[in-house]
């Protein structure tokens, strides 16, 4: 009986160990979309420097550096999100989080500030993949497909 006890109450934490890193990731790639929509309309890429890994937060300049060569910049709000799936590795230090995702977007005169496009609605099939540096999880990649 006691051994019963014992394997029961291990898989219940188990479990809530594994819902508590799903709740982690997924909050992770909520706050990475809230401050990418902030680094391309200010335009800075060191905000995203507490959600990425060294890689991705390469890739976002990269980007923010074309958009500041065409003195534009990007104004994007997240209109919708769904969490497909998430996967975090048995050792917790690598995971990947699907989602679909709607978004507005349109670019700006840096100057000016004035919108030189129209708003436009896009849709995606993201795959955050994560890795945990410094103790917390950081966006290390994103597969972008476009609905």
């Amino acid at each position: 009986m006691t051994n019963k006890i014992l394997i029961a109450l291990f898989i219940c934490l188990t479990l809530l160990s594994c819902a508590k890193e799903d709740i982690e990731v997924k909050n992770v790639v909520m706050a990475y979309n809230k401050m990418i929509a902030e680094a391309l309309s200010k335009p800075d890429f060191r905000v995203m420097e507490y959600f990425t890994s060294t890689r991705e937060l390469l890739r976002i300049e990269a980007y923010i550096t074309y958009l500041k060569k065409d003195r534009k910049l990007m104004v994007s709000d997240l209109k919708k999100i769904e969490f497909a799936e998430t996967d975090v590795s048995k050792g917790r230090d690598k995971a990947a989080v699907k989602t679909l995702e709607d978004w507005t977007f349109y670019y700006i005169d840096e100057k000016t500030r004035q919108p030189i496009t129209k708003e436009e609605n896009i849709s995606y099939e993201n795959t955050y993949h994560m890795i945990k540096e410094g103790g917390h999880w950081v966006v290390d990649k994103i597969d972008i497909k476009e609905k």
